[in-house]
């Protein structure tokens, strides 16, 4: 065990570091996820420009736009801290295969055999292992981990945002199907002289024509769309963050403070051993 420990590990470590052997699969499970985030954020923001034009048309829902759409932008918010620290570990991962980086880890691991610079050696090579392989390596066990037990990284929110916009998209339809179809009455009944939106601010006019009771369930038909999808969206955005919070924040710093513990106890077995061979000399 010492041995692995003094000679073995480390060396693979470095050799791995060279290969990139787990680089390419780490890198695309993170950009896949930072991807789908993106296309969230995206879809959020479509979705508030199909509902904003609905919004305008009913008068009981145009003074209220940022009470509706406030779901959604804590979404919004959720994605970008989410996607702010999977493109955090993008960006070391870029910093892994830079070839000056390896370079630094074979001349550290070489350093921690002089005894003057050894201590100093040991503690960069710590966090340089960490960063080339040590990433690579971790991203890929929580890939699979992940996937074997369906951990919600993002995927199955911007499945149902779609959903969400879909939803929206053909109750926008089915509105301005109405809506035309009202101006059109409103027009042959008032030959031209008020419009929709004068219409239905009218209580007199809306009263006569039964506007008020078809705009009124539209809007209730709208927020109920808003309401299922805004609750549910909350949901899974929370169940997103505090998910990529625990697996690219929280467990890095446990997986960190794992191999440097490993680390340290080669480290001091090697120094141990050194100060005894120096008694016996």
């Amino acid at each position: 065990m010492k041995i692995i420990l003094k000679w073995v590990l480390p060396g693979l470590l470095i050799i791995l570091s060279f290969l990139d052997i787990a680089y390419h699969s780490a890198y695309e499970f993170v950009s896949t996820i930072s991807a789908d985030m993106l296309s969230s954020q995206l879809l959020l923001l479509e979705i508030k420009s199909l509902a904003t034009p609905l919004i305008a048309d009913i008068p009981f829902l145009k003074d209220s736009p940022e009470e509706i759409f406030y779901g959604y932008n804590k979404v919004i918010h959720y994605l970008t801290v989410s996607n702010g620290l999977t493109l955090l570990q993008i960006a070391l991962l870029d910093v892994s295969r830079l070839l000056i980086v390896k370079i630094a880890l074979v001349l550290l691991f070489a350093g921690t055999f002089i005894k003057s610079i050894s201590t100093t050696c040991y503690r960069w090579l710590v966090i340089a292992l960490f960063i080339t392989p040590g990433l690579s390596l971790y991203i890929n066990i929580i890939h699979y981990v992940s996937h074997a037990s369906q951990v919600e990284t993002g995927n199955s929110l911007k499945q149902e945002l779609q959903q969400t916009q879909d939803k929206i998209d053909a109750q926008k339809k089915k509105q301005q199907s109405y809506l035309q179809q009202l101006e059109a009455q409103q027009k042959s009944k008032h030959h031209g002289r008020l419009t929709f939106g004068d219409k239905v601010e009218d209580e007199v006019i809306k009263l006569a024509d039964d506007v008020k009771d078809e705009v009124q369930k539209l809007g209730a038909e709208f927020m109920d769309v808003v309401k299922f999808s805004t609750d549910k969206l909350i949901g899974m955005g929370v169940q997103m963050l505090v998910n990529v919070t625990l697996l690219f924040a929280l467990m890095p710093l446990a997986y960190f403070f794992v191999l440097s513990t490993l680390f340290k106890r080669y480290f001091i077995y090697r120094k141990n051993q050194s100060n005894q061979e120096s008694k016996q000399l």
